[in-house]
């Protein structure tokens, strides 16, 4: 019991930013470690055998946590609330909030959610898998789960206890906080980039030696204008298609060799500048390995007008194109959701292939009865799952896509 016990004091301290447990902080890795007991029992083993890497104790510390921002009013969830209001109009994802649902407190839908978004997390980034399980947020395992965790926060509501030490840290006093901000979709987002200065003197003292630039500066426009220019050039060049299809890499990259000519003779044109002298090869002389070993597959090649030139092996065989001849005639009703969880399969590969290919009927989760779970929070799911490449940017990919098949 022991070892159990101080298994569950280091789960709860991980998700804190001091290291030594106060008297609150037992309080609430008593109400971890009921809760992990009530994970372990039979009635969820089915659910958990399902996923790899997932530690009851963790899972329990980081519901726990959730009731104590509530308690402690710091403002966490409240913060991911109140963006995702922000950006799709409603408080949360796949639950339909109800006249019970009350901001400043606990929620059943709150719970429910964590456990979905938590178990979800977890098998992406610690299986490498990133379509091992997909599960659907109604699943009838995570509703019970979700009561029997809400009816021990119900039970201590009334009596847990405010964490005063998590605003400790917060607290900064005599210091100057510098903080990055960036350019999205016209606007400016918080970068995640901070410097904090020991004193203010000495902020004043490095100010002097920095280079003064705007804040707000449009250095992307011109990148922005070129993604614009050679995805218009792009269509013309493969007859009105952002998409080809090709039965290897080595004809892909003379079709986008003969493509980026026609590129520096347009540029040169458009100039006045004389030349006719070839273009160097798409790809450098010496063969990555990661792509030597496709050089014969199939590979289907997209511009991104986002992000430029993409590339997606092992593909074109799934995507039922007129102008796809290695299309196999049939479409695994798998592929669109995997599409949607691949964190290297682009956003506007995705978005693309949804509205092209008539895949949106497909996007639905295992045993869902509602068929507008995903299809209402797409763009959320497409954000949580290639959390690591959302945001575009400008760079060649190279998708290898034979698990889609």
């Amino acid at each position: 019991m022991e070892t159990s016990n101080k298994s569950a004091s280091q789960a709860w301290m991980a998700y804190h930013p001091y290291t030594k447990a106060t008297s609150t902080d037992h309080y609430y890795i008593g109400i971890c470690i009921r809760i992990r007991d009530i994970l372990k029992g039979k009635l969820f083993k089915i659910l958990f055998d399902s996923f790899d890497h997932i530690a009851l104790t963790e899972l329990a510390a980081f519901l726990v946590s959730y009731f104590e921002d509530v308690i402690s009013d710091l403002g966490l969830w409240r913060a991911f609330r109140d963006e995702h209001e922000q950006l799709y109009g409603k408080r949360l994802p796949f639950y339909d909030l109800t006249d019970d649902y009350f901001e400043e407190e606990i929620n059943f839908a709150d719970v429910a959610f964590l456990i979905w978004y938590y178990l979800t997390c977890k098998q992406d980034s610690e299986s490498g898998e990133q379509n091992g399980c997909i599960l659907n947020p109604d699943a009838p395992e995570i509703l019970v789960m979700t009561g029997k965790v809400f009816a021990i926060f119900e039970e201590q509501y009334e009596y847990a206890v405010e964490n005063t030490a998590l605003m400790d840290p917060l607290i900064l006093p005599g210091t100057v906080v510098t903080i990055g901000f960036v350019k999205w979709m016209g606007e400016w987002w918080f970068s995640g980039m901070m410097l904090v200065w020991g004193k203010e003197k000495d902020f004043s003292k490095a100010d002097k030696s920095l280079i003064s630039a705007s804040l707000f500066s449009d250095e992307n426009d011109e990148w922005k204008k070129t993604i614009n220019d050679q995805y218009d050039l792009f269509l013309k060049f493969n007859h009105g298609r952002p998409v080809a299809f090709f039965d290897s890499f080595f004809e892909a990259n003379n079709f986008i060799r003969d493509f980026m000519f026609q590129w520096n003779f347009e540029m040169r044109k458009k100039l006045n500048q004389p030349g006719d002298e070839k273009i160097p090869p798409f790809l450098p002389q010496e063969i990555p390995p990661a792509i030597r070993e496709r050089y014969n597959d199939d590979c289907l090649v997209f511009f991104n007008k986002e992000a430029g030139i993409e590339f997606l092996t092992h593909m074109c065989p799934v995507i039922p194109d007129e102008n796809n001849k290695l299309y196999k005639g049939s479409t695994d009703p798998a592929l669109p959701m995997h599409l949607v969880m691949a964190n290297d399969c682009s956003c506007g590969f995705v978005n693309f292939a949804l509205d092209q290919y008539g895949f949106r009927k497909y996007l639905l989760f295992p045993g869902e009865k509602n068929a507008r779970l995903v299809p209402d929070n797409l763009d959320f799911l497409i954000r949580l799952y290639k959390r690591n490449g959302y945001f575009p940017e400008p760079q060649v990919h190279m998708v290898d896509s034979k698990r889609f098949r």
